[in-house]
């Protein structure tokens, strides 16, 4: 099977790559930067560009759509934000339909719901676990962006033979090339993870970032390579024409229980059977059930490899 990338040089897709390529897939990796390794197949061109992105998507079984900015903060201006995440986006789904693919995966983001914001103190969370039925409320170009695509991706599984399977995906952490966390992950551990308390009364290294946004970051992971077998995952089910999966750890990344992080950073929002959370105190408030049920996807890293 002949699976195109887009992003493949990128830190989710060059362990995408790796992870197909042990499983037998022939990858081809679409970007605009070339990779590290010249091990794999590889096409240098930008999403943007439609005559590109039309030739790069013929004669292939499956799209995995992960080229974009990666977050709010690296997004240079509002519209490089929207030609990137938008009609970038646009273009590979158009495309891969017209050219008959049989799958697109691609990746959204817990931002698509609201998360890692700075307007609304709650970011509109009506309920924990947060699970896919939630009201959406992005407040930022990234998140709409994100939200955007998912819309995208339905209209167009109506309206053609390609399926589509779309990833909310948690923060992710990344391992270092000599393994444990790599310099990104690892300021994750030592300002989000090892004392929550703390978030409220720091800074972060971006402009407009408020507490809002780093509360959301005690609690919420996944670690890359389970990001990459989720998407094999979803490679081999031959069952969904559309759907939308959340994606992230079995549970939160913090010293503090799941309870007392919802409590105290987000008082007054509901949580659903507050019993499962005394049976398993660390339980994750980003709900992975429906991944686990229909993709049959088991999150194997644990934030406790990485904190010392």
């Amino acid at each position: 099977m002949r699976v195109l990338i887009t992003g493949g040089s990128g830190k989710i897709g060059t362990r995408l790559i790796e992870r197909l390529e042990k499983s037998n897939y022939q990858t081809v990796n679409f970007d605009v930067r070339p990779p590290k390794s010249g091990k794999y197949e590889f096409i240098e061109g930008s999403i943007l560009d439609r005559e590109a992105v039309q030739k790069a998507t013929k004669n292939v079984d499956v799209v995995i759509h992960l080229a974009a900015y990666p977050m709010e903060e690296v997004i240079p201006s509002y519209p490089q934000g929207w030609d990137v995440n938008c009609t970038g986006t646009f273009n590979v789904f158009e495309y891969s339909v017209k050219n008959k693919v049989k799958k697109v995966i691609y990746a959204s983001s817990i931002c698509a719901v609201g998360f890692i914001t700075w307007n609304t103190p709650n970011h509109s969370i009506i309920y924990f676990p947060v699970d896919e039925k939630h009201p959406c409320r992005p407040e930022n170009i990234y998140g709409a962006s994100k939200l955007l695509a998912e819309k995208l991706a339905y209209m167009y599984s109506r309206r053609s033979n390609t399926s589509f399977i779309g990833f909310r995906i948690a923060t992710v952490w990344f391992d270092g090339p000599n393994g444990g966390p790599d310099e990104d992950t690892k300021t994750l551990i030592d300002d989000f993870v090892k004392d929550p308390a703390n978030i409220l009364n720091r800074s972060f290294p971006y402009p407009n970032v408020t507490v809002h946004a780093l509360k959301d970051l005690s609690w919420q992971y996944v670690g890359v390579w389970d990001v990459a077998e989720a998407f094999k995952l979803a490679i081999e089910n031959a069952n969904t024409k559309f759907d939308i999966y959340n994606l992230g750890a079995e549970d939160s990344c913090s010293d503090w229980d799941s309870l007392k992080i919802a409590q105290y950073f987000y008082p007054g929002v509901s949580i659903r059977n507050p019993t499962i959370f005394l049976l398993d105190r660390k339980r994750t408030l980003w709900d992975i059930s429906k991944a686990k049920r229909k993709l049959g996807f088991k999150p194997k890293f644990r934030w406790t490899e990485y904190v010392k």
